[in-house]
């Protein structure tokens, strides 16, 4: 089973991420970076609840991770892990997306 950490707990995770992964008997829902950690917790007591990105990407359980964060964090992914799924790079100026190439 693939562990998965996913990145806020917003429209896409509650409507795309969460059930697609709790479908599949390959996919585990391992963690979650959100401001919501009761609303999560009532759905899925199991789960670790962390408070910033920086926090679930320490998890070295973790193999795979969904979501959208700001750069910040989507650089420190990149470093860590080699299987991220990041459809929208948070970037919030140009500065940021010529920083480093990659």
């Amino acid at each position: 089973m693939i562990k998965i950490g996913v990145i806020g707990y917003g429209y896409s995770a509650k409507t795309f991420h969460l059930p697609l992964i709790e479908s599949s008997e390959q996919l585990g829902f391992h963690a979650i970076s959100t401001s919501k950690p009761e609303e999560v917790k009532l759905k899925c007591p199991s789960v670790s609840v962390y408070s910033n990105a920086n926090d679930l990407i320490a998890d070295s359980e973790i193999e795979l991770v969904v979501g959208r964060s700001r750069y910040a964090a989507e650089k420190n992914l990149i470093t860590v892990y080699t299987s991220l799924d990041c459809p929208i790079p948070g970037v919030i100026n140009q500065k940021e997306v010529y920083h480093e190439k990659i």
